[in-house]
Order: structure tokens, then C-alpha cells, then sequence
């Protein structure tokens, strides 16, 4: 999280200067223009991360000071650079078709947002994907995204994915032109970057928008898609949560309730892959 609004925002705004330069009136002039271009949301996480690295060298007596510190937080408003939440049926066609058209939006991206509209997992656990995470073969193909690269900060145990026959055709050609020896995604030209970051993802998303003129959602919003046109196909909640990784919140579902739903899950998986595959036109 930190590590991708320094690189998006910290660093191109303000890494010229010394920890003890900058001030708050720098940080809300910066700030005040990316709530009116984006959102006030995209604002706060500046400030957050700001007020964490000053608050870090607080800490370590490395500065004395904390420019981020007493900013009021911006209304969470959605500014002109921001997408709808979800794509309808027919957008949903578009943005996948059209995507490899877009200026500056590689191959590695495309497939990576392609797949994020199919799988409907968090950006971050498509993006950081590792090759040691996917079991191809046997007669349950799976995608297991271990605890500690889960979004949710309540999971434990690791969350299996299963793969259905377009998932996987997906994955194997994406570890086939981009995979190194551990992620499906690396980034080869940034020392500091070990796999394309959600920071690209958005951009890319950005990018699509205003090359076509058309209204369509940040990453997150492809992880709604899929949920919203579940739910359209008579996916029942309690499945369409499970399919995405979200922590199971009752007593009953979360110390008593251990089964996995796993085929009921791939049924849901295969149900929106071939309404995806209808809708796009091809696999």
C-alpha cells in the first residue's frame, strides 16, 4: 500500500526534497489538485503515507517534525478522472476487446486486467501472483493464494481458487510470455519492483478511459463486475463471497462451518466464465 502511493504520487511530486523541506502548504497544494482531478480518497492516501514516514522518523529521532500531520481529510468524493464502480454487459465486451488498443498499456497488463475480471480476486493477489501458487494438472486445478499475500488483514489460511478451463488457459500463457522464476507479472526495468504494481494497473485503467472516451472502473470495480454479474446469474451471496476470499464473519460460518464449498464455488467460476465468454465473443 505505502510502497505504491510513494511510487505513484510521494516520489514524482516531492522526491527532490529533504524530509525537513517539505510543508504542509506543499502537501495540501498537491493534495487539493489530486481530490479535484481524482478523488479525495486517492488525497487521504498521500496524507496517510506522508504522516506514516514522518511518523516513522518520529520514532527513530532521524526528524522532528510531521508536515502531514493535522490535514483535515478529504470528502470521499469521486473526482472527473474516475471510473464507475462496475461494467455492464456490454462494456463488459468493450473493455476486454479494447483493451490491447490502448496507448502505453502493454501485453503483461492486459493480461493481468483480463484476469482480474475473471477471477475477481484482489489486485494485489493477481498482480503478485507466483508461479509455486498454481497446480495445473490432476482433476482439481487450483490457484491457492497463501495467508500472507491475502488483502483481508482477518485471514489465516490460504485461499483456493479453482480454475476453470479459460482461468488456467489464461494463467499458463501469461507465465509463458512474462513468468520468470517466481512471479507471473515481474517488472525487469525497476530494481525496487518485483512485480507490476496496482499503481500500473490503475493507470492502465486511466488510460483506457481516456483514450476511448468511455466511462469504465478502476481495477477494484472489475473485482465488483464479476460479483455484480454473479449475483445477475443467480449466484447465491454466500458463494460469490467465498469465491473472492472474503473473511466469513458469523460464529456458525467461522469456528463451526468448515467446509470449503469448493465445487459449489467452481460451479459459480465456470457459470461467470461462460456468460464472460458469451459476452466477449470468443476465449
Amino acid at each position: 500500500y505505502y510502497a505504491d502511493v510513494c511510487e505513484a504520487h510521494i516520489l514524482p511530486k516531492f522526491g527532490h526534497l529533504r524530509l525537513s523541506e517539505l510543508s504542509k502548504q506543499q502537501i495540501i497544494a498537491y493534495t487539493d489538485r489530486l481530490a479535484a482531478k481524482r478523488t479525495g480518497h486517492a488525497a487521504n492516501h498521500v496524507i496517510r503515507t506522508l504522516s506514516a514516514m514522518y511518523g516513522w522518523g518520529n520514532a527513530r529521532g532521524e526528524v522532528d517534525i510531521n508536515p502531514a500531520r493535522g490535514i483535515p481529510k478529504y470528502k470521499q468524493t469521486t473526482g472527473s478522472g474516475k471510473g464507475k464502480r462496475h461494467l455492464e454487459q456490454r462494456e463488459i465486451a468493450l473493455f476486454w476487446n479494447d483493451l490491447p488498443s490502448v496507448p502505453l498499456v502493454g501485453p503483461a497488463l492486459v493480461s493481468a486486467l483480463r484476469l482480474l475480471l475473471l477471477t475477481g480476486q484482489r489486485t494485489s493477489e493477481v498482480v503478485g501472483a507466483e508461479l509455486s501458487e498454481f497446480e495445473f494438472e490432476g482433476k482439481m486445478p487450483c490457484w491457492t493464494i497463501p495467508a500472507h499475500r491475502i488483502g483481508s488483514k482477518r485471514r489465516t489460511e490460504p485461499h483456493a481458487v479453482p480454475l476453470t478451463p479459460l482461468m488456467a488457459q489464461l494463467w499458463k500463457d501469461a507465465i509463458a510470455q512474462f513468468g520468470n522464476d517466481t512471479h507471473v507479472f515481474p517488472v525487469q526495468r525497476k530494481a525496487n519492483a518485483q512485480h507490476i504494481t496496482r499503481h500500473s494497473m490503475a493507470t492502465a485503467c486511466r488510460r483506457y478511459r481516456e483514450h476511448f472516451g468511455r466511462n469504465a472502473p478502476a481495477p477494484h470495480g472489475l473485482r465488483k463486475t464479476m460479483s455484480t454479474h454473479m449475483a445477475r446469474l443467480g449466484i447465491l451471496t454466500e458463494i460469490r463471497e467465498r469465491c473472492q476470499g472474503h473473511k466469513q464473519l458469523g460464529v456458525q460460518d467461522s469456528v463451526y462451518n468448515q467446509y470449503q464449498y469448493y465445487d459449489e464455488r467452481r460451479d459459480a467460476f465456470v457459470k461467470w466464465e461462460n456468460e464472460l465468454i458469451s459476452l466477449v465473443g470468443s476465449k
